[in-house]
């Protein structure tokens, strides 16, 4: 019967009945005969696993999803069916940036769907909402959310992505360290992520043996910094009143949480109040090529990090940019390499037969130290967050520069 189904090209229902006949003919003489036609079959066959995603596909946060989701593709190989010895199936759940929507998605794709792991979700309060039925249904969960502490929900929830922790942390090591800075300013909007930032870096100077010298904070909408620049130094009068009052700097730093809009309007005005010779520092927000078009001198020598740097020299990142731009006509960005890596990671997991269950799965990956991800990605810690070595970056001759680390 196996050989009928075999030469009609039904190789599923071929190999179904030769795996019966395989377990209860083992001490027949024609069990050899067996053997080969399973190898045969097993040419043609490709065992599959079934993936889920979730992301917001309509409505305002659309435009985050279709990136999310281009990255998954490319990953599972969409376009090269052959990257993996299994065949991958996505089932793809819209959570249209709705709780009760993704909480829904979870369990149907957990129980009517059979999949092993979910990837998503995207947002803070569709993850929170998936999250707790994840691990309800006991499926591996790896959400995009920067959410802090998400992976801590439980045993079953992941987390890859760019936390405002980790950029703080690796930032502050590298200046404190590398660079032997140890005093320090922090320019900041006075909004949650200025202040959130301000709090996290002047914990991590001080962690390390630093000195936060002064912080000062401006309005979201402001661009007129001189106020707010002079209250950062004092200044040393003349005697001579045509002389310009010089200011006395006592920080070889500054940190600027914020997007590169605004270092290019605090940057030269930095200067314009004598605020020079400092290290500026500043987060992922400084990524873009219009930091050094619109910055130029004034940005010279800054520092910044990143979890995804399209132009690194890192050959892994080189392939990778070289099949998103090939596969589709655009270059990815952050969210495309954290998407990869999260849809990559578990699949190179499961290249081990004995990973294919949901429990194995998640035990597998929280014991992964060695991976290498586009995104930095390395592995997990004890709680399902992401480690990861983000890419330290710098300006140096009017181009953003990957710093690369000593071997």
């Amino acid at each position: 019967m196996a050989q009928l189904y075999f030469r009609d090209g039904d190789l599923k229902k071929a190999a179904g009945v030769l795996r019966v006949a395989l377990e209860e003919a083992s001490e027949e003489d024609f069990y050899p005969l067996l053997e080969d036609l399973w190898k045969q079959i097993q040419k043609g066959v490709k065992e599959e696993v079934t993936l889920g995603c979730i992301l917001p596909l309509k409505g305002r946060a659309k435009t985050f999803g279709i990136k999310a989701l281009r990255g998954i593709q490319l990953a599972m190989g969409a376009f090269r069916p052959e990257k993996w010895p299994f065949k991958v199936r996505l089932v793809i759940w819209d959570s249209e940036g709705d709780p009760s929507k993704a909480k829904e998605g979870v369990k149907t794709l957990a129980e009517k769907e059979g999949v092993i792991a979910i990837i998503g979700p995207l947002l803070s309060n569709t993850a929170l909402a998936a999250a707790e039925q994840a691990e309800a249904e006991g499926v591996p969960m790896m959400t995009l959310s920067p959410l802090k502490g998400i992976a801590e929900r439980g045993e079953y929830i992941f987390q890859n992505s760019l936390t405002y922790a980790s950029q703080v942390e690796a930032l502050a090591k590298y200046a404190f360290e590398e660079l032997g800075i140890v005093t320090y300013a922090i320019l900041y909007p006075r909004d949650p992520y200025g202040l959130t930032f301000k709090k996290l870096f002047q914990q991590e100077v001080e962690a390390l043996g630093g000195e936060l010298v002064v912080a000062a904070s401006y309005a979201d909408d402001q661009t007129d910094f001189g106020d707010v620049i002079k209250e950062m130094v004092e200044y040393e009068v003349s005697e001579d009143p045509k002389e310009k009052p010089k200011p006395i700097i006592n920080f070889k730093a500054i940190f600027i949480p914020d997007d590169y809009r605004k270092v290019n309007l605090l940057a030269p005005q930095l200067a314009y109040y004598d605020i020079t010779n400092v290290r500026l520092l500043g987060t992922n927000g400084w990524d873009s090529p219009e930091l050094v078009r619109n910055g130029g001198e004034f940005v010279e020598g800054a520092v910044f990090v990143d979890g995804f740097f399209k132009d690194s020299p890192l050959p892994w990142v080189r392939y990778f940019v070289r099949d998103f731009e090939e596969t589709f006509n655009l270059s990815p960005t952050l969210l495309e390499a954290l998407s990869y890596d999260s849809t990559e990671v578990i699949l190179k997991a499961l290249n081990n037969r004995e990973f294919w269950s949901r429990d194995a799965l998640r035990d597998a990956l929280l014991s992964l130290k060695e991976y290498v991800g586009v995104s930095g990605l390395k592995g997990f810690n004890p709680d399902g967050e992401g480690i990861r070595r983000l890419f330290m970056l710098e300006v140096s001759q009017g181009r953003i520069h990957q710093i690369l680390p000593a071997e």
